[in-house]
C-alpha cells in the first residue's frame, strides 16, 4: 500500500437538499465526515500540497460503454447489474456526479498542489502520490446511519471502507468494456486539472460495495 494514502469516498447528492456528504479515512485509521463539498475540496487539497497520495471515490458511474453494436448503445456495463448507469437512477446520479466532480476538480486545479492525476491502480502506485479518482458502486436497500449520522454519510464510509478491503493492490469489480467513454476525464479536462486527453477513453477503478 502507498505509504500515508488517504483514502475519501463521497456520497453525490442534491447539495441544496442536503443529499452530499464524504468521509476521510487517514493512513493512521482517523476518520472524519463533512456534508460540505467545499469541505472536501479544502481537505483533499490540503492532504496532496502535504505530499501524501489521495484516492478520492465518487459514488456516481465514472465511465459510459461505447459498443461498436447500435443496438447495445445503453446496456448496462460488463457485470454491473442493477442499478445500470443508464437507468432513470443510474443517469441521474450520473449527471449530479459530473457536475460535483467537476467542482471538486476545478478547485483542486485552482490550489497549490496541481498534483498528477490517475484512474488506474497500477500507475497511481508507481508514481507514489498524486491523485487516483475512483468509482464507489453501492448497492442494496437503502438504510440510515447510526445516531446523527446521515444515510449518505455512512454510504461514503461503507465505500472507503469498501476501497481499503481491496489493498494493497485493487482490482475493478465492474468491466472490462471494450470502449468508453469516462465521465471523470471529462471533468477533469474541463476542469484543466488534466491536459491527458487519452483519460477520456480510459476505465476507471470501480469499488462495489453492498449496504
Amino acid at each position: 500500500m502507498l505509504s500515508g494514502m488517504v483514502v475519501y469516498g463521497a456520497d453525490a447528492g442534491s447539495i441544496s437538499k442536503d443529499r452530499f456528504c464524504w468521509a476521510r479515512r487517514s493512513a493512521s485509521g482517523r476518520w472524519s465526515s463533512a456534508s460540505s463539498i467545499d469541505a472536501l475540496a479544502k481537505r483533499v487539497d490540503e492532504d496532496l500540497t502535504n505530499g501524501l497520495p489521495v484516492a478520492l471515490g465518487f459514488e456516481c458511474p465514472a465511465y459510459a460503454p461505447i459498443p461498436d453494436s447500435s443496438e447495445r448503445l445503453g446496456r448496462a456495463r460488463s457485470r454491473e447489474g442493477s442499478p445500470a448507469f443508464s437507468s432513470q437512477v443510474g443517469a441521474s446520479v450520473l449527471v449530479t456526479g459530473l457536475v460535483e466532480m467537476a467542482w471538486v476538480f476545478r478547485h483542486l486545479n485552482h490550489g497549490v498542489a496541481k498534483p498528477p492525476v490517475f484512474l488506474d491502480w497500477a500507475a497511481f502506485e508507481a508514481h507514489g502520490s498524486g491523485l487516483l479518482v475512483w468509482e464507489a458502486f453501492i448497492t442494496g436497500t437503502s438504510g440510515t446511519g447510526q445516531g446523527s449520522e446521515s444515510r449518505h454519510c455512512a454510504d461514503a464510509k461503507l465505500a472507503v471502507g469498501a476501497f481499503r478491503k481491496k489493498l494493497p493492490t485493487p482490482s475493478s469489480d465492474l468491466g472490462p468494456d471494450d470502449d468508453v467513454l469516462s465521465i471523470t476525464a471529462a471533468a477533469l479536462l474541463w476542469s484543466g486539472l488534466s491536459k491527458d486527453r487519452k483519460l477520456l477513453q480510459q476505465h476507471s477503478l470501480v469499488v462495489r460495495a453492498r449496504r
